[in-house]
């Protein structure tokens, strides 16, 4: 596991430098368990250690989608990531206890994902950019790359990223296609 950290974190820092050269690589399609890559990524983000806020994977286990895992990875990462800074920062906007929620459904060839929290949401100002390198970040000394690079992926994988309307927090709504993978 920490290997595959590891050579995340490398491809992550990688492409990341690439962005500025719109240099991402065509996504290799794989039947991926959503469940565990969002497991994955829990840990990576030390949720199940925290007692600062919640943490809930909804997925069903049997849930499958074709994607790229890493892509994936990094798209889940980036989302889960933006709701641990704003639930850490700010708190639940409910009052309640800071809560990160991923869930995923399949529906008519497709498989949607949504990362939600209670947090303070989206601030209007950020909305017109958020998915804009260099433009749409809303922490102080934010690079903004986070949600652009996670709509890259996505839209190379021929799905959608989108901020949906809530009445309290932030919920990211990520549709993937489900089609097979085709030979190279």
């Amino acid at each position: 596991r920490l290997i595959a950290t590891l050579g995340r974190a490398i491809d992550y820092c990688q492409t990341t430098l690439a962005y500025a050269r719109a240099a991402e690589a065509t996504p290799v399609l794989r039947e991926v368990a959503l469940r565990q890559l969002v497991a994955e990524q829990a840990d990576m983000l030390g949720l199940s250690e925290t007692a600062q806020l919640s943490f809930s994977n909804e997925i069903p286990a049997d849930l499958i989608a074709p994607a790229d895992p890493d892509q994936m990875a990094r798209v889940l990462l980036n989302l889960m990531r933006n709701s641990v800074q704003a639930l850490t920062q700010a708190g639940a906007e409910d009052g309640g206890r800071p809560t990160l929620t991923v869930k995923a459904e399949g529906d008519n060839g497709s498989v949607i994902l949504r990362v939600a929290d209670n947090g303070p949401g989206v601030p209007e100002r950020a909305r017109a950019n958020l998915f804009q390198a260099f433009r749409g970040s809303v922490t102080p000394g934010g690079t903004g790359l986070g949600l652009a690079v996670a709509a890259e992926l996505v839209r190379l994988h021929g799905g959608t990223i989108a901020l949906e309307p809530s009445e309290t927090g932030a919920v990211f709504k990520v549709t993937l296609p489900r089609r097979r993978q085709t030979a190279a």
